[in-house]
């Protein structure tokens, strides 16, 4: 069954029993708190660091990194990770290529 029949049936059951409230209810879990702060000063010590370096670093899930440096204004640019040590035919490749 798909979950958007399943969520119907949620409705249906919860309006046959009497709740006519289709406001959000207050969940049980806790709110997570994000430091925007700590991942803004991790990318000026390193802006060239991986997502999944910088949720290792703040202790938060990657997509939230990922969420967050979108909505600060931060993208990614980089296509793939270069090797330190090209021969000349790599790097000849790659500047014809990017």
């Amino acid at each position: 069954m798909r979950s958007g029949s399943r969520i119907a049936q949620k409705w249906f059951k919860k309006f046959n029993e009497g709740h006519t409230d289709f406001r959000d209810e207050p969940c049980s879990g806790h709110l997570i708190t994000i430091n925007i702060e700590a991942i803004r000063d991790a990318i000026k010590a390193n802006s060239s660091t991986s997502t999944r370096r910088l949720s290792a670093e703040v202790n938060i899930l990657q997509t939230s990194v990922i969420q967050h440096l979108n909505t600060i204004g931060k993208v990614n640019r980089r296509c793939r990770d270069v090797p330190h040590d090209l021969t000349e035919n790599q790097t000849q490749n790659h500047v014809e290529t990017c």
